[in-house]
């Protein structure tokens, strides 16, 4: 995106997102690179835009660290075993 003349942070943002929808590594890999190629050429301005492209590209690396674990490493939550509790009152008999 960047390489053919846009030159909106947005505009980047946007793309590499629809690029990573699928959620595959190359996919991901791809819309990494594009925001790297567009955040290069920053040079220290500070619009929101160029803020949440390098949000973007952080999310996107986050969920490429994600889908390179494999399933069975994964942690599976489950709740504690929790141990008998006794009554705290009691029912008078009669």
């Amino acid at each position: 995106m960047w390489r053919e003349g846009c030159r909106d942070p947005a505009v980047v943002a946007a793309h590499a997102t629809l690029t990573a929808a699928g959620g595959r590594p190359g996919d991901l890999d791809a819309a990494i690179a594009e925001c790297r190629e567009a955040l290069a050429c920053r040079l220290g301005n500070t619009d929101r835009a160029w803020n949440h492209l390098a949000v973007v590209k952080a999310r996107l690396e986050g969920r490429l660290a994600r889908a390179l674990v494999p399933p069975a490493a994964r942690h599976e939550a489950r709740l504690p075993a929790r141990p008998a509790r006794t009554p705290r009152f009691l029912r008078a008999a009669g």
